[in-house]
């Protein structure tokens, strides 16, 4: 318990520190290894935890760590992990059922700017990951230098082939910039950030980028206690789970997931009309859980599997955690 209070207090101050350097490189394999991990979710969690693995890789690797992101490939076979140092990497997922029990032949890939040269320093800050509505493509966000950026995964580096200026919001502070983006079902991009509340109702904006009509909307959604958002994914119905993270000294890290509906989102065009979600999951350090900043989910056939990844912010005070939960239909 004191160990992952102890990591996160660090994980917190390292949050100021700016990423290392790295060597650069087109692919690199990695030997991921699997352990079962302990945690439990806090009383009154509509979802229902499945399974807990913690990931290592050996030998030892600098660029194996910091995971903030993640998308699954169409069919559930691979995943793509986003770091916060602007590293993406590729892994088969070996299932047990819907759980995920550990990630195989995998390979580190650097992300790269109009350079062509690996990310680097505050420019190499990624926080979220999404699909594009191009085969083949993501959507990348930065959050020290705010931006949204397009790669193409079948090039033979990752170089940026489009930058959405209209998430060029030089506004947003330093370090709270775009936690998370994704490609909506309905083919927009969301982009938020982690906080930038409004000044007079403390509501979040959360950023649409409406394609069709080539026009960036906002809308609100109420804070709650304290959390911050990290991470975004969709349901199979189309309503949203927001990821939240929370740090105290005393507690270390605490985790939320909030049940957004569509119908109320569409509804929150005003701080002041800001859309509420429920609480479905919650855990923190005390319970075993760790700086969670990546959310996916999975449809399956009386609930959507939910899955989350944490940041061990590159330390060994804490771990890489991948967790699986169900969310049963009757909480929809």
């Amino acid at each position: 318990m004191l160990t992952h209070k102890l990591g996160a207090f660090l994980a917190w101050i390292g949050l100021f520190i700016v990423p290392a350097t790295t060597a650069d490189y087109l692919k690199k394999p990695l030997d991921i290894h699997c352990k079962p991990y302990k945690m439990h979710l806090q009383q009154g969690s509509d979802t229902v935890l499945k399974s807990a693995i913690s990931l290592d890789v050996k030998p030892l690797d600098e660029d194996f760590g910091g995971f903030s992101s993640v998308v699954f490939s169409k069919q559930a076979k691979n995943l793509y992990l986003l770091t916060d140092r602007a590293r993406l990497l590729l892994a088969q997922i070996s299932w047990d059922d819907y759980k995920i029990s550990c990630l195989k032949n995998a390979v580190m890939m650097p992300l790269r700017g109009n350079s062509t040269r690996p990310l680097v320093g505050h420019y190499s800050d990624s926080e979220g990951l999404s699909w594009a509505d191009k085969a083949h493509h993501i959507l990348v966000s930065f959050e020290r230098d705010a931006r949204v950026v397009e790669y193409d995964l079948s090039a033979k580096q990752l170089n940026p082939v489009y930058t959405y200026k209209v998430f060029s919001d030089k506004k947003i502070p330093y370090s709270t910039a775009y936690e998370t983006v994704r490609l909506s079902h309905k083919g927009n991009i969301f982009a938020i950030p982690e906080y930038y509340p409004d000044e007079k109702t403390g509501a979040y904006p959360l950023y649409m980028y409406d394609k069709k009509q080539d026009k960036k909307i906002t809308y609100w959604l109420q804070p709650d206690n304290g959390f911050y958002i990290t991470d975004m994914a969709q349901l199979h119905n189309g309503d949203f789970v927001i990821l939240e993270r929370d740090f105290s000294v005393f507690v270390g890290f605490s985790t939320q997931i909030r049940h957004l509906k569509q119908q109320d989102l569409q509804k929150a065009m005003t701080p002041h009309n800001a859309a509420s979600a429920r609480v479905i999951m919650r855990t923190s350090s005390n319970e075993g859980g760790d700086n969670f900043e990546a959310i996916a989910v999975r449809p399956a056939l009386r609930g959507d599997y939910i899955y989350l990844i944490s940041d061990n912010n590159f330390t060994s005070l804490q771990n890489t955690v991948v967790v699986s939960l169900f969310y049963p239909h009757k909480h929809f």
